[in-house]
């Protein structure tokens, strides 16, 4: 019998995430109606309506300082956030 392999988790690229992020911090805001912020990131971005939902709700929180548990991270590891809603680089 062959070693199953646990499934791959999917992440998203950094790159991907630097070019959608403009959408999201919009929604964020509330310069952006979220509903036109997830449809934005399904079909301009590909994202999973899903995953964009997420992914905007937990940008709100993190700019609001509110804590939430995820276990598919969309960040790589170390990513820091400021209040404004940059990254700030890799912590070390």
């Amino acid at each position: 019998m062959r070693d199953e392999q646990p499934p791959k988790k999917k992440s998203i690229p950094p790159a991907k995430i630097r070019a959608f992020y403009p959408v999201v911090r919009d929604v964020a805001r509330g310069e952006l109606h979220r509903p036109t912020g997830i449809r934005t990131l399904v079909d301009e971005y590909g994202l999973n309506e899903n995953s964009a939902r997420d992914f905007i709700d937990n940008f709100r929180k993190l700019l609001k300082g509110e804590e939430y548990q995820r276990s598919t991270p969309f960040l790589p590891p170390n990513t820091c956030w400021n209040r404004s809603g940059r990254t700030s680089g890799r912590t070390p």
